[in-house]
């Protein structure tokens, strides 16, 4: 989208105005208030940063330039450092970045590389990927100013994420960006459809689900990571009778592959072993009793709880639990969907849920058939997101 004269003039004293005295920035659109019409589809783990572009944030993660450039382009064909060529797109991540990593939170100081390159020694940068001037900068007062040949562009985490120039070694952060996609459009009767897309699964040519496969997180991490996925991706939400059987029978249909693949239930050993029958367990390899060498465990619940002796470590495939997006309200017996604030029309209670005492949000339990249990949010469990592709 091209830049007009007046947002960049005006941009300009914005960014002058924050600079000098310290301003709180304005606040930019969210996800939330972009329309179907003109919203922008990102690959993960691209982010749509209010609509104005898709991209990855290192933060802790740094390297070389040439080597952040490297790993920009494996997350993506056609992936690469953040190239600001807008004025709309400058301030927008600008913002974006002062609100979320505002004082470097998040970032390993001075800040993170973007993707202008120097010509010679002459303080002129172009975009690298291009090879096209840069029209649009944020430039440091008195920058670019660096005495070395061939300098790439960082932005200052200590000064509002202004742009310094820096020797192409130096390790740092990284932005990388990836162009966004178009929505597939497609029509079923009067409706248009866009279809799934990766990494959501294509359930019936119906729903559009995401397994996260071994990543587990908290409840409230589960949701944000869905909406990071799509614009309008959440924790999934059984709304009608025929989703609840949809998914649940195609849970249980792939629960070979998914719970254990080629292992077999319940699953494998691993080297652990239990000293005479106290329920403290040592590394096998470790001769002598050391129970400190058994730093880090993963016990299931209520494990271990054998009353045998000596007894050895297996690892469970087959209990798992998939948050979903329904949560605690306002009883003991009343749930809500998180993005609605819909009460469950649908239910798929294990027997004797939802517990009173527990008043939280809701997994799906392969152990009880993908029923469901209420659990508190503070755990990490699988989970799963959709995004409704096939219901607009």
């Amino acid at each position: 989208m091209a830049a007009s004269e007046l947002f960049l003039f005006v941009a300009g004293i914005l960014l002058l105005e924050i600079v000098q005295q310290g301003a709180a920035l304005p606040t930019a659109p969210s996800n939330n208030t972009v329309t179907r019409q003109n919203e922008i589809f990102c690959d993960p783990p691209f982010l749509n940063i209010f609509n104005r572009g898709c991209y990855v944030f290192s933060e802790k993660i740094t390297k070389t330039r040439q080597e952040a450039e490297r790993l920009c382009q494996a997350m993506h064909p056609e992936g690469a450092l953040a190239e600001l060529e807008t004025s709309e797109e400058a301030a927008a991540l600008a913002v974006y970045l002062n609100e979320q990593h505002s004082k470097c939170n998040g970032w390993a100081p001075p800040g993170p590389w973007i993707g202008g390159v120097e010509k010679g020694n002459q303080n002129i940068f172009d975009w690298s990927s291009t090879n096209t001037s840069i029209g649009c900068s944020n430039w440091e007062l008195g920058r670019p100013n660096s005495p070395t040949t061939g300098d790439g562009i960082a932005l200052d985490c200590t000064r509002h994420y202004t742009w310094y120039d820096t020797k192409m070694d130096t390790v740092l952060p990284f932005i990388c960006e990836s162009p966004p996609r178009p929505p597939s459009n497609r029509t079923r009767g009067n409706r248009t459809e866009e279809g799934c897309r990766f990494p959501f699964t294509n359930i019936e040519d119906r729903y559009c689900y995401y397994f996260s496969g071994t990543n587990r997180l908290q409840r409230v991490h589960a949701q944000s990571y869905c909406e990071t996925l799509h614009p309008y991706g959440r924790l999934v939400e059984i709304e009608t009778g025929e989703e609840l059987v949809s998914l649940t029978l195609y849970l249980n249909d792939q629960d070979e592959e998914r719970k254990c693949g080629t292992w077999g239930a319940p699953g494998p050993w691993i080297g652990g072993e239990e000293f005479s029958n106290t329920s403290v367990f040592q590394w096998s390899s470790h001769v002598e009793y050391d129970p400190s060498s058994f730093g880090i465990s993963n016990w299931g619940r209520g494990q271990p709880n054998s009353n045998t002796s000596n007894d050895g470590i297996a690892l469970n495939c087959t209990n798992r639990y998939y948050w979903i997006g329904a949560e605690w309200f306002a009883s003991p017996a009343f749930y809500k969907w998180i993005s609605t604030g819909k009460p469950l029309t649908y239910s798929n209670w294990v027997p004797g849920y939802p517990r009173a005492d527990i008043q939280h949000a809701v997994v799906l339990a392969n152990e009880y058939n993908y029923k469901w249990m209420n659990y508190r949010k503070q755990v990490a469990f699988k989970f799963i997101c959709e995004w409704d592709g096939y219901k607009f």
